[in-house]
């Protein structure tokens, strides 16, 4: 039998997911960090904490758990696609990240709207920028991709 391509699931198979957010969360937080003192992974923990439970009223919860979506990748995920659930998911998604960054601020006694949106937007962009790989990730990629068409 001919192996006509390879196709790789992305998380934790070609990169960390864990340390890939956590080193997003922690430069997002540094945000908070240099506008009112707050250490950062001690906002990162209150996060976590807060944005759960919010997150487990979400919309279209059945479906996030049948795909996999947690809590803390909501945070930053775009949710694209024409499935209706996931057009729910993205109306609902901007609410979610700032009730979520407002409870961990809330959390230092904290309420400053601008910066709720300011790090709400940030994680974005930072997640999506930072991608711990596994060492192995780039030659096996490589050598594979001499040989055969490649999917994520």
């Amino acid at each position: 039998m001919a192996i006509n391509g390879v196709v790789f699931d992305l998380d934790d198979t070609l990169l960390m997911e864990v340390p890939s957010a956590e080193a997003a969360f922690i430069e997002t937080c540094r945000l908070a960090e240099a506008k009112h003192g707050i250490d950062p992974e001690k906002l990162h923990r209150a996060l976590r904490e807060r944005c759960r439970p919010i997150w487990y009223a979400a919309p279209a919860r059945e479906f996030c758990v049948r795909i996999g979506v947690s809590s803390w990748e909501a945070l930053w995920a775009k949710f694209e696609g024409d499935l209706p659930e996931l057009v729910t998911l993205r109306e609902w998604i901007p609410t979610y990240r700032v009730q979520s960054w407002s409870a961990a601020l809330a959390a230092f006694n904290i309420e400053d709207v601008p910066l709720v949106h300011e790090l709400s937007e940030a994680f974005g962009r930072y997640r999506r920028r930072r991608h711990v790989l596994f060492d192995d990730t780039l030659p096996v990629l490589q050598s594979l991709g001499n040989r055969f068409p490649l999917a994520l």
